[in-house]
């Protein structure tokens, strides 16, 4: 999945790509269709974006301390605890909170990557990649058939 990543525009423009085109989905997502359950684990649509949201948040972070430290940092919580705090938080979120907090989230995530140097893509197994592939353009066509409508 990340083996032609080889330098940080790449992975940058292929990161950019998969949240423009997602992004677009989302926006055109119509309002009343937020609250309504996706195909898999019972989740709305508003708790599968406040989901995305998280993970670009924890993935900045994450590459921060990796950027400073060159240490892999490892999650705080499981992942099913971070899904969980995820959906609970979404149902006290504003359409348009959640709007803007993911388009201020990935900007941060996308700062954190352009702070990388190329050199530390091949560090760690491939750590950098990976991760940012998982929480951006992987893990938005993990979840594009939650926006579909029909």
């Amino acid at each position: 999945m990340t083996d032609d990543i080889d330098t940080l525009d790449v992975l940058l423009a292929r990161s950019d790509e998969g949240w423009a085109s997602f992004r677009g989905a989302i926006h055109a997502l119509p309002q009343d269709a937020w609250d309504d359950e996706v195909a898999a684990g019972g989740w709305t649509r508003r708790k599968m974006l406040n989901h995305i949201r998280i993970w670009h948040d924890l993935t900045a972070s994450r590459v921060a301390t990796f950027r400073e430290s060159g240490d892999v940092p490892p999650l705080e919580e499981d992942e099913d605890s971070i899904n969980a705090r995820a959906a609970a938080d979404a149902d006290l979120r504003s359409r348009e909170l959640i709007l803007s907090d993911l388009d201020r989230s990935y900007n941060d995530l996308r700062n954190e990557i352009g702070r990388l140097r190329d050199s530390q893509l091949e560090l760690a197994d491939r750590w950098v990649p990976n991760v940012i592939a998982g929480n951006t353009f992987a893990h938005y066509d993990e979840h594009r058939r939650d926006l579909e409508t029909e």
